[in-house]
């Protein structure tokens, strides 16, 4: 059997399988067919009357007029906001493959743990708007929800649909929308009960063409009497009259209303299967759904299960297969709560047993949101903890956070406050995406966690979790902070090492703990001496998230310090020992696209940027929008650098936008970046000085502090707060008040010599008052024009030191190993960011600002 995707239950957004020989009821085709105004279509009647088979048969209509079809499925699990809408996005993206806003959107959304769903919807439109498709979405048993949430923003998309698209809706109860409104505007049509009814001429085409029977015009007249034409019993009817039982039997018990005929089922079909068909039936009803290998696997079967399907199906006995590869299948609703509750009465111990089976077996073939689903179904809290206790890391690696927050709060408190492991899971779900908000939720479970473990009598095990929990903690230090404490991270840090032998993979998470604090006080010997050592405890543990981790902050220092090409063969070593060690690596460990992310950082510097946005771009498909946050900055941060140096300004900004909203946190940076490349692409106004004015005062007082220093890493986002501070005394400098940043300037550029990092130091010194002073005396222009050069970069700066020598462009090009193409777009770079008209100039000029 194919392999379907472990986090989604494909089957929900595939279009079912029609049964071979249904009737098309033309009658209803025609009536929808002459409604073609509308856009908006509810289908609402109970149970068994036909509502899917209409749908089926009136989809594979429109499929011949060109419309794609979107098919949502739902059940109970989708009434919460993440499933429902990871579910909506996806059955939409099988629509139409390959869109890449849509997986934009799902990635997204697997980093959410509180999803907004109105934000989503509004996305969603302007998606399907742009597409320009003809395309209708189809919601299947829409009665499941309940949550106000899901139909308020269910009606602001039907409400605002675009007019190439049609919703079709079913449901056994009315939704909670305006649908009078909708109708006086010819936007909804209604197809009721009474529509849905069979008529005299149905009942005697569907009994005696599709069932196959040879009844007279009196039985097919008194049936369609006896059961008003609900579809159901009209089935009920045909299986029992195919079973040689008597017309006249039949319409005897065929009395009175819906509740009579499913009893009639019990004593007239169910009865007379054979016992194998019998167990069989229920023990399958209680799945959401099954197939041949899974009963084969844990049913005590007298027969194998194919040849009991395969009977099932001869007999009508209301199947429904779920794909075209017959592989997947469920019962009619109706037909399945009564096996259901045939199963709790005849064996009340049975159902528990068989979702913990089934549970086992789903994990087993890696289907793991079914698994968990099965497992909450047992009732067995113990089973389900261990159960999401076992997979809540693989989820945290994939980046699947949404779907670890929801399998967290699905658990009772009292369960929770028993299992310390439960709430860790629930704070790594929050602590990921580095957010202040998530502070105390966090800190709450977090300290519930601390009293389970101080009772614990596995002394071991106790460890284990309180190592798990200080990491916790290490991620909650990374929301924006700029007084976090370093020196409590390192003492942490310390103590987490003591019972373990150099080497060992338990040093891991000390090690990158103490790293983390190493960057940001700007410690570099210390910082890289011990990513060194995180990194192969990470390589002798095979921990290949945290082998990951520690290259990207090594190689990222190794920037910081001008060794681009070091940073570079890091990046290019790891992912070579990665794939070695881990085949198929990119698919099973995401977060290896960090190193792709870094490589295409170094091409930015090196102003080659076709190639960094290529590189940027095929990491961040890697890891994904869900996953890390600073991973994120440094994608967008440069892609948006790319599309600025090549003139794009609106790029340059939509890639802050999307940032801003992934991480909302580092919004002072983010309004300080808009500024720099609106200037930068020459997009002002005379406004833009006040808006300049606002955000310097309203991020200026953190730079005037005596002691703050923003370092590197990701520890309180120091690194976010140095781009920041650089932001900043660029557009202080454009005010002309460069001098009230001089201090805070002094400092900064002190540490980045002290600790020779010389990528900083280059930035720096091009922001210096005298570079300033000099370029306005020699220019006359304002210190508004000149104080938002762009820093050269280190590759510009080799360049610019070449041609100071008098080299030509292919002595350079032969020099630095790259092309004369490639230098020409350098030196033209660097005549841009130094104002200069020639090579002679720009060398004086770089002179005075001791760049060279």
């Amino acid at each position: 059997m194919e392999q379907i995707p472990s986090i989604l239950v494909s089957t929900k957004i595939h279009i079912p399988r029609q049964r071979a020989g249904s009737m098309i009821r033309q009658r209803l085709m025609h009536h929808v067919d002459t409604q073609n105004v509308c856009n908006l279509f509810l289908i609402e009647a109970p149970a068994g009357y036909g509502k899917t088979t209409l749908l089926l048969d009136w989809i594979n209509q429109l499929q011949l007029t060109g419309y794609k079809t979107a098919w949502y499925a739902l059940d109970e699990s989708d009434n919460e906001s993440s499933s429902f809408a990871v579910y909506l996005l996806n059955c939409i993206s099988n629509a139409v493959k390959g869109n890449q806003e849509i997986q934009h959107l799902l990635q997204r959304l697997k980093g959410m743990t509180d999803v907004n769903l109105i934000w989503l919807i509004q996305s969603l439109i302007n998606l399907l708007a742009e597409l320009d498709e003809k395309m209708v979405i189809v919601l299947d048993d829409y009665h499941l929800i309940s949550k106000p949430e899901i139909h308020q923003a269910m009606q602001y998309f039907l409400e605002n649909l675009p007019q190439s698209n049609k919703v079709v809706i079913s449901s056994r109860s009315t939704p909670p929308f305006p649908l009078a409104r909708w109708q006086v505007k010819a936007r909804l049509c209604q197809i009721g009960t009474d529509d849905l009814r069979f008529s005299p001429d149905e009942v005697g085409e569907f009994l005696n063409r599709v069932m196959g029977l040879n009844l007279s015009p009196e039985v097919i007249s008194a049936l369609d009497k006896r059961t008003e034409g609900w579809a159901a019993g009209l089935q009920i009817a045909g299986i029992s009259l195919s079973g040689k039982i008597s017309p006249d039997v039949v319409l005897q018990t065929f009395q009175g209303d819906q509740q009579v005929l499913l009893a009639y089922l019990i004593e007239e079909v169910y009865v007379n299967l054979p016992e194998s068909v019998q167990h069989f039936l229920m023990q399958t009803a209680i799945f959401g759904r099954f197939c041949v290998e899974m009963c084969d696997a844990f049913l005590s079967l007298a027969k194998p299960g194919e040849i009991i399907l395969e009977e099932i199906e001869r007999n009508h006995l209301f199947l429904v297969q779920l794909d075209d590869t017959h592989d997947w299948f469920r019962y009619h609703h109706l037909f399945s709560a009564f096996l259901q509750s045939r199963l709790a009465k005849e064996m009340p111990k049975k159902a528990p047993i068989l979702h913990q089976k089934a549970s086992l077996w789903f994990k087993e073939k890696q289907l793991y949101r079914e698994a968990v689903q099965q497992a909450f179904l047992s009732n067995d809290w113990h089973f389900a903890t261990a159960l999401v206790s076992e997979l809540g890391f693989y989820m945290i690696i994939h980046s699947e956070i949404s779907v670890l927050y929801e399998w967290t709060v699905a658990f009772p408190e009292d369960v929770m406050l028993a299992n310390p492991l439960l709430c860790i899971l629930q704070s790594w779900a929050l602590v990921y995406r580095y957010q202040k908000q998530n502070r105390m939720r966090i800190e709450s479970r977090l300290s519930q966690a601390e009293n389970a473990i101080a009772v614990m009598q596995d002394k071991e095990e106790a460890a284990n979790l309180s190592e798990h929990l200080a990491v916790v903690r290490t991620f909650l230090s990374m929301a924006p902070d700029p007084d976090v404490d370093i020196q409590h991270y390192l003492q942490q840090a310390r103590q987490m090492l003591t019972p373990y032998p150099q080497g060992h993979p338990g040093q891991y998470s000390a090690l990158l703990t103490s790293a983390y604090a190493y960057l940001a006080d700007q410690s570099v010997s210390e910082a890289e001496q011990t990513l060194l050592q995180a990194r192969q405890a990470a390589f002798n543990g095979q921990l290949y998230f945290g082998y990951v981790e520690a290259t990207f902050h090594l190689a990222r220092l190794k920037q910081n310090c001008g060794k681009n090409e070091e940073a570079r063969a890091l990046c290019q070593h790891g992912k070579m020992e990665i794939n070695h060690l881990l085949p198929n690596a990119e698919k099973l460990l995401p977060a290896i696209g960090s190193l792709d992310i870094v490589l295409g950082s170094i091409l930015v510097e090196e102003n080659q940027l076709k190639e960094a946005a290529q590189a940027l771009q095929y990491g961040l498909a890697l890891i994904g929008t869900g996953s890390n946050p600073y991973y994120l900055f440094v994608v967008y941060f440069g892609l948006s650098r790319c599309s600025m140096l090549a003139g794009q300004t609106s790029l340059a900004l939509d890639y802050l936008d999307q940032l801003s909203d992934l991480w909302p946190d580092i919004a002072f940076f983010t309004q300080g970046q808009r500024l720099i490349v609106q200037h930068h692409c020459h997009d002002m106004t005379a406004e833009f000085v006040p808006e300049v004015e606002h955000w310097c005062t309203e991020v200026g007082n953190l730079f005037l502090a005596c002691d703050f220093i923003p370092g590197m890493g990701p520890l309180g986002a120091a690194q976010v707060y140095y781009h920041t501070a650089i932001n900043w005394m660029r557009l202080m400098g454009m005010l002309g008040r460069f001098a009230a940043a001089e201090k805070f300037y002094q400092r900064l550029l002190e540490k980045a010599e002290q600790q020779n990092l010389v990528e900083r130091v280059s930035q720096l010194k091009l922001l210096s008052r005298l570079s300033m002073d000099i370029h306005v005396k020699k220019q006359g222009v304002s210190s508004i024009d000149q104080a938002l050069i762009e820093p050269l970069s280190n590759r510009e700066v080799d360049v610019l030191r070449l041609v100071a020598l008098g080299a030509s462009n292919q002595e350079i090009a032969q020099k630095l190993v790259i092309t004369v193409g490639t230098v020409k777009s350098h030196i033209n770079h660097i005549l841009r960011k130094l104002c200069a008209q020639n090579r002679t100039e720009a060398v004086a000029r770089a002179r005075d600002q001791e760049i060279i």
